[in-house]
């Protein structure tokens, strides 16, 4: 089973549950994919994004995985193109439903993320902002890695091949 949103300031939000039949009907797994848009890609905003998926990933793990053990995969991560930008939550359960995954994810953002992010004080923000700086300054180990991030940008269709440097800058200005 599947059940997802878009959100935010773009389109209309939809929810939808896709079921299947499986050939084993002991298997009940199903995964929960809620999309928050965020807005045409910008690089502003894009570097915020990810500023607050490094204050939100370790918490959304913590919390939904190991203390709630929703399910087996659990994460949240930036999503999106030159087009459009948004914040991915998905969860992989073979305990919940579809409907209570997603009822759990919609939960946690108005509540515990919410929480962290108003009450974060600036000296937190500040360690978040300078780990990301310090990853981010962090010279590409070998030729696979630095391919695999030029090739993001091309799969991507965004074709910013200084990417590193202009998330380097706006750091530094955020």
């Amino acid at each position: 089973s599947a059940a997802g949103e878009g959100g935010g300031r773009g389109p209309p939000p939809r929810r939808y549950v896709l079921q299947q039949v499986v050939e084993d009907e002991q298997q009940k797994n199903s995964a929960v994919e809620i999309n928050y848009y965020i807005g045409t890609y910008d690089r502003r905003e894009n570097i915020l994004l990810v500023l607050l998926l490094s204050a939100l990933g370790e918490l959304t793990f913590d919390q939904l995985r190991t203390k709630e053990t929703l399910g087996y995969v659990v994460g949240a991560n930036a999503k999106g193109d030159r087009l459009v930008q948004s914040f991915r939550f998905l969860v992989q359960s073979s305990t919940y439903d579809p409907v209570y995954l997603t009822w759990r994810i919609d939960s946690f953002v108005k509540n515990e993320a919410r929480e962290k992010i108003v009450n974060m004080s600036d000296g937190v923000f500040e360690n978040y902002r300078a780990a990301l700086l310090h990853r981010k300054r962090q010279p590409d180990k070998t030729l696979e890695e630095q391919f695999g991030r030029y090739w993001s940008e091309v799969n991507l269709n965004v074709y910013d091949f200084m990417k590193k440097q202009h998330d380097i800058a706006m750091l530094l200005d955020v």
